[in-house]
């Protein structure tokens, strides 16, 4: 993918498929629009969105299976954005983004090793599926988020271990109702 590339989604939900692993800067969305999300399943990836990604219209990524994604969400990008995690060290900062930022995971998924950052608006969400007698640490780079949310199919039981990513005085809500 290349700020050089021409690529014009239709009607519906268009997808931007990366085949292998990639570096993907928010100048590689010059000549792309009416895409909504971005496929990162076929390996390790690197995403920068900007106001050119928020121009196409960028609202979801899914990551790689089971290797290291790395998301920076910047200034220029205000979409509501969604992003699907797997396994791996993943390192999602949109710290500098007012955009409400949704991160999907599995609990287990969720480790100490992860950086996630939420932006610097309100409604970032972690919303964990549970599975029986799964924990989610969140480490020291957590920060920006204002909701944990969970979900599972039938009865289950979820333990979440903060790190010290959180500071005094600040609050983040556990729901089931998200």
């Amino acid at each position: 993918l290349a700020s050089t590339d021409t690529v014009s989604g239709g009607d519906g939900v268009d997808v931007l498929t990366l085949s292998d692993a990639s570096t993907v800067v928010d100048s590689d969305f010059t000549g792309i629009t009416s895409v909504a999300n971005i496929d990162g399943t076929g390996g390790a990836n690197t995403i920068t969105l900007g106001s050119l990604a928020d121009a196409t219209g960028i609202t979801s990524i899914q990551g790689a299976a089971s290797a290291v994604d790395t998301v920076t969400v910047g200034a220029g990008f205000d979409n509501a954005l969604s992003v699907n995690l797997n396994a791996g060290d993943d390192n999602i900062n949109a710290s500098a983004s007012t955009a409400a930022i949704t991160i999907v995971a599995g609990a287990t998924q969720i480790t100490a090793a992860d950086t996630l950052k939420g932006g610097s608006g309100t409604g970032d969400i972690i919303q964990l599926t549970a599975e029986e007698g799964s924990t989610a640490i969140f480490g020291a780079s957590f920060t920006g988020f204002e909701t944990i949310g969970v979900t599972a199919a039938t009865t289950q039981q979820l333990k979440i271990v903060m790190g010290d990513g959180m500071s005094a005085g600040d609050t983040i809500t556990l729901t089931a109702a998200v």
